[in-house]
């Protein structure tokens, strides 16, 4: 190779380091200012039941054009989406609007003294007792204890959460997705506690029921 030609490779070589360096360097800001744009995303004070929670906008909506100050009756309602469990972003949509989104859960609690509708022990008793859900060792998974329900409706599961509460979690087939409702009656505040997500993520349960728990604790002020 004569020196010419290795002057150019060089420059050549030189100039694509460039480029790359500038590209990775670009990247990383574009992620970073990303990453501070959505930490900067202000909280509203959500009311509830003599209660208060100091909740990141994003997990109540997409859009930052909610007021500072909430008032709710009788149920907070947020979102957050696997594997990050962050909330939702600018190009996200509410759990009832837009494409379906296989990797987002709606969840919510209720007022203290609020959530007896959910009490998974009372719920299980009464569908065996009247007929609507029966045993069915076939479909047990991961740890859940599996009851058929009646007309085809799907499948309910019965677990326990690391508190000791009885827990249900219903699932159903769809046309376009398949889904799992889990709900209970947590012992410790005497709240209602459910959350929605898609049935891939049914051996995740007690993450994403977890995950919620500790997003209450952290929230209340």
């Amino acid at each position: 190779m004569n020196n010419f030609a290795f002057t150019d490779y060089f420059s050549n070589f030189r100039l694509a380091l460039i480029l790359s360096l500038l590209a990775i360097i670009i990247f990383s800001y574009s992620y970073a200012g990303e990453e501070i744009r959505m930490s900067e995303r202000k909280s509203a004070m959500v009311l509830m039941g003599g209660e208060a929670f100091d909740i990141p906008k994003a997990y109540l909506s997409p859009s930052d054009e909610l007021p500072d100050r909430i008032e709710k009756e009788n149920m907070i309602e947020i979102s957050f989406f696997f594997p990050s469990f962050s909330g939702l972003g600018d190009r996200d949509n509410i759990a009832t609007v837009g494409p379906y989104n296989p990797n987002q859960v709606t969840a919510f609690w209720t007022v203290v003294n609020g959530g007896g509708r959910l009490d998974a022990n009372n719920s299980l008793k009464n569908a065996l007792k009247y007929g609507l859900s029966k045993r069915d060792d076939k479909s047990d998974t991961d740890g859940l204890t599996a009851y058929k329900n009646a007309n085809n409706s799907g499948v309910t599961y019965h677990a326990q959460n690391n508190h000791g509460d009885d827990v249900l979690i219903h699932c159903t087939e769809g046309p376009v997705n398949s889904t799992c409702k889990l709900e209970y009656l947590d012992s410790k505040s005497n709240r209602g506690i459910f959350a929605s997500f898609d049935k891939k993520y049914l051996s995740r349960w007690l993450e994403v029921n977890n995950k919620l728990l500790c997003l209450i604790k952290k929230w209340k002020v």
